[in-house]
């Protein structure tokens, strides 16, 4: 319950502050703070990078590189895990960021069963990388980390 509570005032994020939800408990609070700090440190530093958004597809290219490599990503941006990754570009796509072009490439990524502003379709984004390697191109992938400001992941024959 609480959770939907804080993913309605988080989807309502253009037409009020968040802040504006009436929390019931100290419990919901320090979700409530946890949730925030969680999904808009990534969120909003991918906004203040490239404030036009990206295409749909640079997006899912971006989230499995992340899933792989989280290289150049400040400390406190780092998601905890793949559904706090998962949180974060959906929401992301609920905010106007993530620009969905052609659903086809929703298809190539197995996620095509979920709104694009939906947790359980970056997860398929991300389940990809494992489930069908052959479809993820991670040289696309650097290049759109390296396009929004990412260091480019060092490579094992060259080094570290």
């Amino acid at each position: 319950m609480i959770l939907l509570r804080l993913t309605r005032c988080l989807t309502n994020c253009r037409s009020r502050p968040p802040f504006a939800l009436q929390l019931q408990s100290w419990r919901e609070s320090a979700l409530f703070i946890r949730l925030l700090r969680t999904m808009t440190n990534l969120a909003s530093l991918l906004q203040k990078r490239r404030p036009d958004g990206l295409a749909y597809q640079q997006a899912a290219q971006l989230c499995q590189r992340l899933f792989v490599s989280v290289a150049g990503v400040p400390e406190d941006c780092l998601p905890k895990n793949g559904a706090e990754q998962a949180d974060t570009f959906a929401e992301l796509a609920r905010c106007g960021w993530v620009r969905e072009s052609d659903s086809c490439f929703r298809a190539l990524y197995g996620a095509h069963f979920h709104e694009i502003t939906d947790r359980g379709h970056w997860l398929e984004v991300m389940a990809c990388v494992v489930k069908n390697p052959e479809r993820v191109d991670l040289t696309r992938a650097e290049n759109v980390a390296e396009m929004v400001g990412f260091e480019r992941k060092k490579r094992y024959d060259q080094g570290a």
